[in-house]
């Protein structure tokens, strides 16, 4: 048996940016609007409010609101299901030369799209390898090696899918 009845009053909402969703909840307090916001892979935000109020009430006064940070929201129904997921991927033997927003949304378009590229990247604090977060709906594993041609020279990046797990310091640790 499926116990979906607590999903009844449950909105959808896809995030304007995912750089959001880790202090999506929080943002939204600060800003006043009380709901419980629950990632569901990709760019994709279950909304729920506990207080005993509808959602569609909530929504119609807190609408404005939450246009900031969200692009769509729509009723949850029993086929809502993000089909994308998001990865990270380290990226070794990248051209110190390519080191750009624009190379890694094209390399990311490989498997998907870019989310996001590390922080480290844009400071050059770490030349030894980059780390791409990117939205893909492969189920499988990313580890490949590709070829990329930059002018007349041809340079081999390797990308390898980390497993990452969340740790209660609201942290990213690397897994086996």
């Amino acid at each position: 048996k499926v116990d979906s009845d607590w999903l009844k009053e449950c909105f959808v909402g896809e995030v304007c940016s995912v750089e959001m969703i880790d202090n999506l909840e929080e943002e939204l307090r600060v800003d006043g609007v009380r709901c419980t916001a629950r990632n569901m892979g990709g760019r994709l935000v279950l909304l729920f409010i506990q207080d005993g109020r509808e959602m569609k009430e909530f929504l119609e006064k807190e609408g404005g609101k939450l246009s900031k940070w969200f692009s769509s929201i729509r009723p949850w129904t029993t086929r809502t299901v993000d089909s994308c997921r998001t990865c990270w991927v380290t990226c070794y033997g990248v051209p110190l030369h390519a080191l750009s927003e624009v190379f890694f949304e094209d390399f990311a378009s490989l498997w998907g799209l870019l989310a996001w590229v590390d922080q480290r990247m844009s400071s050059r604090s770490n030349l030894e390898f980059v780390w791409l977060s990117i939205f893909t709906s492969s189920p499988r594993n990313i580890q490949d090696s590709v070829n990329i041609k930059i002018g007349e020279d041809v340079f081999t990046v390797l990308a390898i899918e980390e497993r990452m797990f969340f740790s209660d310091k609201k942290e990213y640790i690397r897994g086996p």
